[in-house]
């Protein structure tokens, strides 16, 4: 930015003049979260997640906070403070539980201040998992009264009702 000043002597008819210029480095601060989570988990299995927290913005940020809706408050195991182009990545394990929503959704979000500028910034990063649950169903008809010599018809179905195929099924009678 440059200013200039000038005035007319009142006596003499000079002009006399001056400039001054400064400049002002205008600070963007600026963070970014990812998050990566598995494509499918099953109830009682565990889920790894992956999250990242990077400084994009052209100031060091400090007061690095990080929230997931899932895992709560994970603020103690990112840095306090995070130079500019750095970025920290950490795995957590989720166990999925009966009743979680399928898909199961999470976000995290991470906050910051800018050292210099102390002014807020914050992103946020959302996946979900898809929640399979296999399940199997057998029923068993047969004859209801028969007489010793008859021969008795049994109709055994089995049947995938689950989410996913089923391999090495394998089907036992207590007679047969």
């Amino acid at each position: 930015n440059t200013v200039t000043a000038s005035g007319d002597g009142v006596d003499s008819g000079v002009t006399a003049t001056d400039d001054s210029e400064c400049s002002t480095d205008i600070l963007n601060p600026s963070i970014d979260v990812s998050k990566t989570c598995p494509e499918f988990g099953t109830v009682g299995g565990t889920l790894t997640y992956t999250i990242t927290v990077e400084n994009d913005g052209d100031e060091a940020l400090e007061n690095v906070e990080v929230i997931d809706s899932r895992l709560g408050d994970l603020s103690g195991s990112f840095a306090n403070t995070l130079a500019v182009g750095v970025s920290e990545s950490h795995e957590f394990d989720y166990v999925v539980q009966p009743g979680d929503e399928d898909p199961l959704p999470n976000e995290v979000t991470a906050s910051a201040t800018g050292v210099t500028s102390d002014a807020p910034v914050d992103d946020s990063a959302n996946c979900d998992t898809v929640i399979i649950e296999p399940s199997i169903a057998v029923t068993k008809s047969c004859t209801e009264l028969a007489h010793v010599g008859d021969t008795v018809t049994y109709t055994i179905t089995v049947t995938n009702d689950g989410e996913e195929d089923l391999d090495n099924v394998k089907v036992t009678d207590s007679i047969l």
